[in-house]
């Protein structure tokens, strides 16, 4: 929920809408992506574009916003995916199997019911990001024709002074 929404949730600053029409203007793209343990957020642009973009996805990091709507129809479409997996036998195989190979002791043996999925709340998407999607909990990486030095002030310049807000805490 928390990487589909740091995008289609929008900003703090930039609603999702506006945040969509100038990356398409820019011909830029910011996408989420997510995996048991991690969560990854990838910015493509034109060099002459790096800055704006480098400005959004610092934005999306440091101040979501996870608009309501938005998690409406997410949440929403994970709960009728939920509902539907009992159709699709190597889907329900595979969490049956997650079920019994790491059991409730481990979260990959407690899958996501519908009931739950239904239940979110952005402040629940607040609290897991700022919990989690912290600067010494994360790396970044670039890639693309730039001067090093150049991007490294950007980087500094839009992130630099991001502290994270105490120990983490991990389970």
């Amino acid at each position: 929920f928390t990487a589909s929404q740091l995008r289609a949730g929008g900003t703090q600053t930039t609603p999702y809408e506006s945040l969509n029409e100038e990356l398409d203007v820019m011909g830029a793209s910011i996408e989420s992506g997510v995996s048991p343990e991690t969560l990854s957020l990838t910015v493509s642009a034109l060099a002459k574009d790096a800055d704006r973009a480098l400005e959004l996805f610092s934005e999306m990091l440091r101040r979501p916003a996870f608009d309501a709507r938005s998690l409406e129809t997410y949440r929403g479409r994970v709960a009728d995916d939920l509902r539907r997996v009992g159709d699709s036998p190597p889907r329900l195989m595979m969490q049956e199997f997650a079920r019994v190979m790491y059991t409730d002791a481990h979260p990959l043996g407690r899958p996501l019911t519908r009931a739950q999925a239904e239940a979110i709340q952005r402040e629940d998407l607040l609290a897991h990001a700022h919990r989690f999607v912290r600067p010494d909990n994360m790396f970044l990486a670039v890639v693309g024709d730039f001067s090093v030095e150049e991007l490294a002030a950007k980087v500094q310049a839009c992130l630099g002074d991001w502290v994270s807000p105490g120990p983490l805490a991990l389970p």
